[in-house]
């Protein structure tokens, strides 16, 4: 048997005849343009996704997985969102449990002095506040002095004193009068003025394991960070009671101007005081609006 070759093209192509044929004829191939087939995203995409639920129907074990999969992601997303307030409530029910529960009496102030944070650096705030011109001029308010009362029903709080126009730069000033009274800062409004200014009023907080009392105003905003939207909020002044609802909290770093200065040209009573009870690393503070 012979072999026979025949190039054309570029293009060997080798056929074995057999002894007894003489001639062969090739006939020439037909070399039409073939269009190289172009890719489709949209056919890549679909035969991909079919490849997969192939997968997934031909496996019971993946028609597990990837459904937890989700789920626990999920789930993530869900926790990610409550976990500080439910660690915020375990802190505060373990805090409670860990260290008794000593009920704050008057005779009690000095050893009490040791759980109550401190609003260290008020000072500093409060003269840039004053310099920063966003509170208005209030000579009425400015003016008054003696002690008017706060309530909040919602908390238990009824008729806790407040001392008026209390120098709020300097610590020897303000401490003393927290052991007996929350304080309002001088050179904020009170609610009788006209002026649009912010009315501030702050008191110390103390660890709920010491079971503060909301009678006491030594320590009776360690449960301010209760109020909720919509609380009413009653300041009674020279029998006169003006009444405030509950908008907003926040909480903010000690250094905060807006503690202080509020919204300009807004009549809002802000209450502050150190979060988390008991500690002075952040203010928490409750905006209310008169109504």
């Amino acid at each position: 048997m012979s072999l026979y070759s025949y190039k054309k093209d570029n293009q060997t192509k080798v056929i074995r005849l057999k002894p007894e044929d003489k001639y062969l004829e090739i006939a020439p191939e037909d070399k039409k343009f073939k269009k190289e087939p172009q890719v489709n995203i949209w056919d890549s995409t679909t035969k991909s996704y079919g490849v997969l639920q192939r997968i997934v129907d031909a496996s019971s074990i993946t028609n597990t997985i990837i459904p937890l999969i989700l789920v626990l992601v999920g789930t993530g997303f869900i926790l990610k969102q409550i976990i500080p307030d439910v660690r915020y409530k375990y802190e505060e029910v373990n805090e409670y449990f860990a260290q008794g529960t000593t009920s704050p009496v008057n005779e009690d102030y000095i050893d009490l002095l040791k759980y109550i944070a401190t609003p260290d650096g008020l000072d500093i705030i409060a003269k840039e506040a004053l310099d920063s011109g966003i509170l208005q001029e209030d000579n009425l308010s400015k003016n008054y002095s003696g002690t008017f009362y706060l309530s909040i029903p919602s908390l238990g709080m009824d008729r806790l004193a407040v001392t008026a126009n209390v120098n709020s730069t300097k610590e020897d000033s303000y401490l003393p009068i927290l052991e007996t009274s929350l304080a309002h800062f001088e050179g904020t409004s009170l609610p009788f003025s006209d002026v649009q200014n912010n009315t501030v009023i702050y008191g110390h907080s103390m660890a709920l394991s010491q079971n503060p009392s909301t009678d006491n105003p030594m320590v009776a905003f360690s449960y301010l960070h209760r109020l909720k939207v919509g609380d009413d909020i009653y300041l009674e002044i020279d029998g006169v009671e003006y009444h405030y609802r509950m908008r907003r909290s926040k909480i903010v770093d000690p250094n905060d101007l807006s503690i202080i200065t509020g919204s300009k040209g807004s009549k809002t009573l802000t209450l502050f005081t150190c979060h988390k009870p008991g500690d002075n690393k952040e203010r928490y503070v409750a905006i209310a609006r008169l109504m």
